[in-house]
Order: structure tokens, then C-alpha cells, then sequence
């Protein structure tokens, strides 16, 4: 069977006509938690890896690379995203999942600060791995937010410029 010919199936995304005012108060609330906790995951965890790299003794050259090679990485992981999307059917399971590895990669990250039996090269696949999780909810998280905010509430590209 040709890809032209094979037929995929439809993506399950919440559509804004199905919610209540109530649940759509919900939704946006829970947005504004979403950004509110990216920003803090950005400010503690993400900002400082060079410096962490530093902290283990690598050198200034690791430093360095922990800012380039992983998000390399993950630009190339996020490529799996639409496989994955469509494998999991929505993507707000995808996003779920993508932020859960995403959290998940500190774990490994914070005993490896606290024990001297890890070996410290370790924080590159794990940087790359979080990067990957991270850069591949992007699409996903957008066209699921689309889909739950009604278009009228939507700002507009003519009102972005006056930001």
C-alpha cells in the first residue's frame, strides 16, 4: 500500500464548541498554570545547565557544548512528533507525555549532583533527551490550545505588532 493511498487516523482534539463557559474558565486557567510553570522550569532548570556542567568539572568546553549539542539533539527528536501524535491520537496525550519525559529528565540530573558514582558525561544524552521532549510539545501544544480557546478570543497577528 502506497503512503498516498494509506488513510490515517483522525486526530481526537477538543474543539472549543463542546465546552461550557465553565470548563472553558478552566481551560484558561489552567493555560495561564501551564505558562507559569514553564517559566519556572525555564528559570531553574533549563538557564543553568551550563553552569551545572561547570559545577561537575567538565570545563568550559563542556559548557559550551551542553548549550549547542543537546538542542542539536532534540531539534532532530522533535521530528518524531507528528508519528507520535498520530500514534497516541491527540495531542494533548502527547504533550502529557512530552512534559512528563521532560520532568522526569532532572531526576537523573539531580542525583548526579549528589552522587560521585555517576558518571558526569551522563548530562548530555540527558540534556538532549529533555531538549527533544521539550522542542517536540511545541506543535502539539499549539494546535491543542487552538483548538480549546474559541477564535475570538484568539489575539489576532494585526494586534501582535503593538506588543
Amino acid at each position: 500500500m502506497s503512503i498516498a493511498t494509506r488513510r490515517r487516523p483522525p486526530l481526537r482534539v477538543v474543539s472549543f464548541v463542546e465546552s461550557t463557559p465553565r470548563t472553558l474558565r478552566q481551560d484558561l486557567n489552567a493555560g495561564i498554570v501551564d505558562g507559569t510553570c514553564h517559566s519556572i522550569m525555564v528559570g531553574i532548570g533549563e538557564t543553568y545547565l551550563a553552569a551545572f556542567v561547570l559545577a561537575l568539572g567538565l570545563g568550559q568546553v563542556a559548557a559550551g557544548l551542553i548549550t549547542t549539542l543537546p538542542l542539536v539533539a532534540g531539534a532532530l527528536l522533535q521530528l518524531a512528533a507528528p508519528w507520535g501524535v498520530r500514534k497516541l491520537g491527540s495531542p494533548r496525550r502527547w504533550v502529557v507525555l512530552c512534559a512528563a519525559l521532560q520532568a522526569l529528565c532532572f531526576v537523573p540530573l539531580m542525583a548526579l549532583a549528589l552522587s560521585d558514582s555517576l558518571p558526569p558525561w551522563l548530562v548530555f544524552p540527558l540534556a538532549a533527551c529533555y531538549w527533544g521532549a521539550g522542542l517536540s510539545t511545541s506543535a502539539a501544544w499549539n494546535t491543542w490550545m487552538g483548538a480549546l480557546i474559541p477564535a475570538p478570543m484568539r489575539r489576532s497577528e494585526e494586534h501582535t505588532s503593538e506588543l
